[in-house]
Protein backbone atom coordinates (compact mmCIF):
# COMPACT_ATOMS: atom_id res chain seq x y z
CA UNK A 1 0.00 0.00 0.00
CA UNK A 2 2.84 2.35 0.91
CA UNK A 3 4.60 1.70 -2.40
CA UNK A 4 1.36 2.31 -4.28
CA UNK A 5 0.86 5.67 -2.55
CA UNK A 6 4.44 6.67 -3.33
CA UNK A 7 3.96 5.79 -7.00
CA UNK A 8 0.68 7.72 -7.12
CA UNK A 9 2.38 10.72 -5.53
CA UNK A 10 5.20 10.59 -8.09
CA UNK A 11 2.69 10.24 -10.93
CA UNK A 12 0.64 13.16 -9.61
CA UNK A 13 3.77 15.27 -9.25
CA UNK A 14 4.83 14.41 -12.80
CA UNK A 15 1.41 15.39 -14.19
CA UNK A 16 1.49 18.60 -12.15
CA UNK A 17 4.91 19.54 -13.55
CA UNK A 18 3.86 18.70 -17.11
CA UNK A 19 0.80 20.93 -16.75
CA UNK A 20 2.99 23.74 -15.42
CA UNK A 21 5.31 23.39 -18.39
CA UNK A 22 2.36 23.44 -20.77
CA UNK A 23 1.00 26.55 -19.06
CA UNK A 24 4.38 28.27 -19.43
CA UNK A 25 4.37 27.45 -23.14
CA UNK A 26 0.86 28.86 -23.58
CA UNK A 27 1.61 32.03 -21.64
CA UNK A 28 4.80 32.54 -23.63
CA UNK A 29 2.78 32.25 -26.84
CA UNK A 30 0.26 34.80 -25.58
CA UNK A 31 3.17 37.14 -24.89
CA UNK A 32 4.11 36.86 -28.56
CA UNK A 33 0.60 37.55 -29.85
CA UNK A 34 0.53 40.69 -32.01
CA UNK A 35 -3.24 41.23 -31.86
CA UNK A 36 -5.55 42.97 -29.39
CA UNK A 37 -5.77 42.87 -26.43
CA UNK A 38 -2.27 41.40 -26.18
CA UNK A 39 -0.26 43.64 -28.50
CA UNK A 40 0.23 46.63 -26.17
CA UNK A 41 0.98 44.34 -23.23
CA UNK A 42 3.62 42.56 -25.23
CA UNK A 43 5.17 45.82 -26.46
CA UNK A 44 5.42 46.81 -22.81
CA UNK A 45 7.02 43.49 -21.83
CA UNK A 46 9.61 43.78 -24.61
CA UNK A 47 10.54 47.32 -23.60
CA UNK A 48 9.65 48.43 -27.11
CA UNK A 49 7.72 51.61 -26.32
CA UNK A 50 10.05 53.95 -24.42
CA UNK A 51 7.88 56.98 -25.14
CA UNK A 52 8.55 60.51 -23.91
CA UNK A 53 4.85 60.92 -23.12
CA UNK A 54 2.67 58.04 -21.93
CA UNK A 55 -1.11 58.07 -21.50
CA UNK A 56 -2.63 55.78 -18.86
CA UNK A 57 -6.27 55.14 -17.97
CA UNK A 58 -9.41 53.35 -19.11
CA UNK A 59 -11.42 53.43 -22.33
CA UNK A 60 -11.61 57.20 -21.92
CA UNK A 61 -7.86 57.22 -22.48
CA UNK A 62 -7.97 54.53 -25.14
CA UNK A 63 -10.54 56.52 -27.18
CA UNK A 64 -9.50 60.12 -26.47
CA UNK A 65 -5.74 60.60 -26.79
CA UNK A 66 -4.41 60.38 -30.35
CA UNK A 67 -0.59 60.02 -30.33
CA UNK A 68 -0.35 60.76 -34.06
CA UNK A 69 -1.73 64.28 -33.52
CA UNK A 70 0.23 64.84 -30.31
CA UNK A 71 3.52 63.60 -31.80
CA UNK A 72 3.14 65.84 -34.82
CA UNK A 73 2.41 68.92 -32.75
CA UNK A 74 5.08 68.39 -30.08
CA UNK A 75 7.70 66.65 -32.27
CA UNK A 76 8.14 63.76 -29.88
CA UNK A 77 7.15 60.14 -29.28
CA UNK A 78 4.00 59.46 -27.27
CA UNK A 79 2.02 56.27 -26.69
CA UNK A 80 -1.53 55.55 -25.57
CA UNK A 81 -1.65 52.77 -22.97
CA UNK A 82 -5.29 53.20 -22.01
CA UNK A 83 -6.78 49.84 -21.08
CA UNK A 84 -10.44 49.35 -21.96
CA UNK A 85 -12.74 48.29 -19.13
CA UNK A 86 -10.39 49.08 -16.25
CA UNK A 87 -10.46 51.25 -13.14
CA UNK A 88 -7.41 52.45 -11.23
CA UNK A 89 -7.06 49.25 -9.19
CA UNK A 90 -6.41 47.14 -12.30
CA UNK A 91 -4.61 49.92 -14.18
CA UNK A 92 -1.77 49.55 -11.66
CA UNK A 93 -0.77 46.27 -13.31
CA UNK A 94 -0.07 47.97 -16.64
CA UNK A 95 1.64 50.94 -15.00
CA UNK A 96 4.04 48.74 -13.04
CA UNK A 97 4.80 46.56 -16.06
CA UNK A 98 5.64 49.62 -18.13
CA UNK A 99 7.99 51.08 -15.53
CA UNK A 100 9.75 47.74 -15.09
CA UNK A 101 10.53 47.30 -18.78
CA UNK A 102 10.73 50.73 -20.43
CA UNK A 103 12.61 53.99 -20.06
CA UNK A 104 11.19 56.58 -17.71
CA UNK A 105 8.81 58.89 -19.59
CA UNK A 106 9.22 62.64 -19.26
CA UNK A 107 5.47 63.12 -18.94
CA UNK A 108 2.70 60.81 -17.74
CA UNK A 109 -0.90 61.74 -18.50
CA UNK A 110 -3.29 59.81 -16.28
CA UNK A 111 -6.93 60.19 -17.22
CA UNK A 112 -9.17 60.51 -14.16
CA UNK A 113 -12.91 60.72 -13.56
CA UNK A 114 -15.58 59.28 -11.29
CA UNK A 115 -15.70 55.78 -12.75
CA UNK A 116 -11.92 55.45 -12.43
CA UNK A 117 -12.58 55.10 -8.71
CA UNK A 118 -15.16 52.35 -9.07
CA UNK A 119 -14.05 49.00 -7.62
CA UNK A 120 -13.47 46.44 -10.35
CA UNK A 121 -16.05 43.68 -10.01
CA UNK A 122 -14.90 41.54 -12.93
CA UNK A 123 -11.75 41.36 -15.03
CA UNK A 124 -12.62 42.62 -18.50
CA UNK A 125 -11.14 40.37 -21.20
CA UNK A 126 -9.57 38.28 -18.47
CA UNK A 127 -7.39 36.30 -20.88
CA UNK A 128 -5.15 39.36 -21.36
CA UNK A 129 -3.97 38.90 -17.77
CA UNK A 130 -3.09 35.21 -18.02
CA UNK A 131 0.60 35.85 -18.80
CA UNK A 132 0.67 38.34 -15.92
CA UNK A 133 -0.15 35.93 -13.10
CA UNK A 134 2.97 36.92 -11.16
CA UNK A 135 3.71 37.38 -7.48
CA UNK A 136 3.80 41.15 -8.06
CA UNK A 137 0.24 41.16 -9.43
CA UNK A 138 -1.31 38.57 -7.13
CA UNK A 139 -2.69 40.99 -4.53
CA UNK A 140 -4.33 43.21 -7.16
CA UNK A 141 -5.90 40.34 -9.10
CA UNK A 142 -6.96 38.39 -6.03
CA UNK A 143 -8.84 41.41 -4.69
CA UNK A 144 -11.01 41.40 -7.82
CA UNK A 145 -11.54 37.72 -8.65
CA UNK A 146 -12.19 35.02 -6.04
CA UNK A 147 -10.87 32.33 -8.38
CA UNK A 148 -7.40 33.86 -8.68
CA UNK A 149 -5.92 32.04 -5.68
CA UNK A 150 -6.84 28.62 -7.09
CA UNK A 151 -5.76 29.67 -10.59
CA UNK A 152 -2.33 30.58 -9.27
CA UNK A 153 -1.92 27.15 -7.67
CA UNK A 154 -3.47 24.76 -10.19
CA UNK A 155 -1.76 24.89 -13.59
CA UNK A 156 -4.03 25.26 -16.66
CA UNK A 157 -7.08 25.93 -14.47
CA UNK A 158 -7.18 29.61 -15.39
CA UNK A 159 -7.87 28.74 -19.04
CA UNK A 160 -11.24 27.13 -18.34
CA UNK A 161 -13.87 28.88 -20.42
CA UNK A 162 -11.16 30.43 -22.58
CA UNK A 163 -10.41 27.66 -25.06
CA UNK A 164 -9.44 30.28 -27.64
CA UNK A 165 -6.16 30.77 -25.78
CA UNK A 166 -4.77 27.80 -27.70
CA UNK A 167 -5.53 29.54 -30.99
CA UNK A 168 -4.15 32.81 -29.63
CA UNK A 169 -0.99 31.03 -28.50
CA UNK A 170 -0.53 29.53 -31.95
CA UNK A 171 -0.99 32.98 -33.49
CA UNK A 172 1.79 34.21 -31.24
CA UNK A 173 4.26 31.51 -32.20
CA UNK A 174 3.40 31.86 -35.90
CA UNK A 175 3.48 35.68 -35.73
CA UNK A 176 0.01 35.74 -37.28
CA UNK A 177 -1.53 39.21 -37.46
CA UNK A 178 -5.23 39.92 -37.75
CA UNK A 179 -6.49 43.41 -38.53
CA UNK A 180 -5.30 45.89 -35.89
CA UNK A 181 -6.85 49.33 -36.34
CA UNK A 182 -5.11 50.82 -33.31
CA UNK A 183 -2.29 53.30 -33.79
CA UNK A 184 0.18 53.51 -30.91
CA UNK A 185 -2.54 52.20 -28.61
CA UNK A 186 -5.20 54.69 -29.72
CA UNK A 187 -8.54 53.34 -30.94
CA UNK A 188 -10.70 55.78 -32.87
CA UNK A 189 -14.49 55.52 -32.98
CA UNK A 190 -16.02 57.52 -35.83
CA UNK A 191 -19.62 56.79 -34.85
CA UNK A 192 -22.13 59.56 -34.25
CA UNK A 193 -24.21 59.98 -31.07
CA UNK A 194 -25.81 56.61 -30.23
CA UNK A 195 -28.84 57.84 -28.24
CA UNK A 196 -28.24 55.54 -25.24
CA UNK A 197 -27.90 58.50 -22.92
CA UNK A 198 -31.49 59.51 -23.58
CA UNK A 199 -32.56 55.97 -22.70
CA UNK A 200 -30.54 56.16 -19.49
CA UNK A 201 -32.23 59.44 -18.51
CA UNK A 202 -35.63 57.87 -19.13
CA UNK A 203 -34.76 54.98 -16.84
CA UNK A 204 -33.57 57.38 -14.14
CA UNK A 205 -36.94 59.16 -14.37
CA UNK A 206 -35.63 62.50 -13.13
CA UNK A 207 -33.24 61.02 -10.56
CA UNK A 208 -29.47 61.55 -10.47
CA UNK A 209 -26.87 58.79 -10.82
CA UNK A 210 -26.46 56.82 -7.62
CA UNK A 211 -22.91 56.25 -6.37
CA UNK A 212 -23.78 54.80 -2.96
CA UNK A 213 -22.12 51.50 -3.92
CA UNK A 214 -18.69 53.17 -4.07
CA UNK A 215 -16.57 53.79 -0.99
CA UNK A 216 -14.76 56.80 -2.43
CA UNK A 217 -12.62 57.29 0.67
CA UNK A 218 -11.24 53.77 0.29
CA UNK A 219 -10.83 54.06 -3.49
CA UNK A 220 -8.95 57.34 -3.18
CA UNK A 221 -6.39 55.56 -1.02
CA UNK A 222 -5.80 53.16 -3.92
CA UNK A 223 -5.48 56.14 -6.24
CA UNK A 224 -2.97 57.82 -3.91
CA UNK A 225 -0.85 54.67 -4.01
CA UNK A 226 -0.92 54.67 -7.80
CA UNK A 227 -0.18 58.38 -8.03
CA UNK A 228 2.88 57.99 -5.82
CA UNK A 229 4.16 55.35 -8.23
CA UNK A 230 3.46 57.53 -11.27
CA UNK A 231 5.23 60.46 -9.66
CA UNK A 232 8.26 58.33 -8.87
CA UNK A 233 8.59 57.32 -12.51
CA UNK A 234 8.17 60.59 -14.38
CA UNK A 235 9.33 64.20 -14.37
CA UNK A 236 5.79 65.55 -14.80
CA UNK A 237 2.39 63.97 -14.10
CA UNK A 238 -0.84 65.42 -15.48
CA UNK A 239 -4.11 64.18 -14.01
CA UNK A 240 -6.54 64.97 -16.82
CA UNK A 241 -10.31 64.80 -16.55
CA UNK A 242 -11.25 64.45 -20.22
CA UNK A 243 -14.47 66.01 -21.60
CA UNK A 244 -17.75 64.30 -20.90
CA UNK A 245 -21.13 65.42 -22.16
CA UNK A 246 -22.46 68.24 -19.95
CA UNK A 247 -25.85 66.63 -19.31
CA UNK A 248 -24.10 63.56 -17.93
CA UNK A 249 -22.22 65.83 -15.54
CA UNK A 250 -25.58 67.11 -14.26
CA UNK A 251 -26.49 63.51 -13.38
CA UNK A 252 -23.19 63.15 -11.49
CA UNK A 253 -23.82 66.28 -9.40
CA UNK A 254 -23.95 64.37 -6.08
CA UNK A 255 -20.21 63.64 -6.15
CA UNK A 256 -18.73 65.47 -9.14
CA UNK A 257 -17.39 68.58 -7.42
CA UNK A 258 -16.07 66.65 -4.42
CA UNK A 259 -14.19 64.11 -6.54
CA UNK A 260 -12.60 66.88 -8.60
CA UNK A 261 -11.42 68.53 -5.39
CA UNK A 262 -9.94 65.23 -4.19
CA UNK A 263 -7.95 64.82 -7.42
CA UNK A 264 -6.73 68.40 -7.15
CA UNK A 265 -5.66 67.84 -3.53
CA UNK A 266 -3.86 64.64 -4.54
CA UNK A 267 -1.94 66.50 -7.25
CA UNK A 268 -0.93 69.23 -4.80
CA UNK A 269 0.94 66.67 -2.69
CA UNK A 270 3.60 66.23 -5.37
CA UNK A 271 6.03 68.45 -7.21
CA UNK A 272 5.31 68.82 -10.95
CA UNK A 273 1.94 67.08 -10.66
CA UNK A 274 -1.15 68.91 -11.89
CA UNK A 275 -4.90 68.34 -12.12
CA UNK A 276 -6.36 69.56 -15.43
CA UNK A 277 -10.16 69.71 -15.76
CA UNK A 278 -11.64 69.61 -19.28
CA UNK A 279 -15.24 69.02 -18.20
CA UNK A 280 -16.12 72.66 -18.89
CA UNK A 281 -14.31 72.68 -22.21
CA UNK A 282 -16.43 73.66 -25.22
CA UNK A 283 -16.29 70.05 -26.47
CA UNK A 284 -18.48 68.96 -23.56
CA UNK A 285 -21.47 70.95 -24.82
CA UNK A 286 -21.89 69.40 -28.27
CA UNK A 287 -23.19 65.91 -29.06
CA UNK A 288 -21.48 66.01 -32.45
CA UNK A 289 -18.15 65.37 -30.70
CA UNK A 290 -19.33 62.27 -28.79
CA UNK A 291 -20.55 58.79 -29.65
CA UNK A 292 -21.95 58.43 -26.14
CA UNK A 293 -22.09 60.66 -23.08
CA UNK A 294 -18.71 59.48 -21.81
CA UNK A 295 -16.62 59.01 -24.95
CA UNK A 296 -15.51 61.36 -27.70
CA UNK A 297 -15.81 60.23 -31.30
CA UNK A 298 -12.98 60.58 -33.80
CA UNK A 299 -13.70 64.25 -34.48
CA UNK A 300 -13.89 65.10 -30.79
CA UNK A 301 -10.77 63.09 -29.97
CA UNK A 302 -8.80 64.89 -32.69
CA UNK A 303 -9.72 68.31 -31.28
CA UNK A 304 -9.09 67.15 -27.72
CA UNK A 305 -5.68 65.73 -28.67
CA UNK A 306 -4.67 69.12 -30.09
CA UNK A 307 -5.65 70.70 -26.78
CA UNK A 308 -3.82 68.05 -24.78
CA UNK A 309 -0.66 68.69 -26.80
CA UNK A 310 -0.90 72.38 -25.88
CA UNK A 311 -1.49 71.44 -22.24
CA UNK A 312 1.56 69.18 -22.14
CA UNK A 313 3.71 71.92 -23.66
CA UNK A 314 2.42 74.35 -21.04
CA UNK A 315 3.34 72.19 -18.07
CA UNK A 316 6.55 70.53 -19.25
CA UNK A 317 9.65 71.76 -21.08
CA UNK A 318 11.15 68.92 -23.11
CA UNK A 319 14.92 68.61 -23.19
Amino acid sequence: MKQFLIKMFHLGLLIYLILWCLQLVIDAGLKLNQNNPFYEWNMIDKGAINAEVVFFGSSRTYKHYNPEIIDKKLHLNSYNLGNDGTAIDIQRIRNKAYFANNKTPQVIVQNVDITSLFPTEKLYKKNQYFPRYTIRNFEILNAVDDAIFIEYIIPMYKYRGYLNVFELTLQGYLSTKTENKNHKGFSVNNSSWDGKFEQQKQQLNGEKLNFSHVNFKERLLVFDEMLANLNAHSNTVLLVWAPEYYERQELEAAVLSNIKNKYSEAADKYKNTYFIDFTKDSLSYHKKYFYNSYHLNGTGAAIFSEKIADTIAKYHVFK
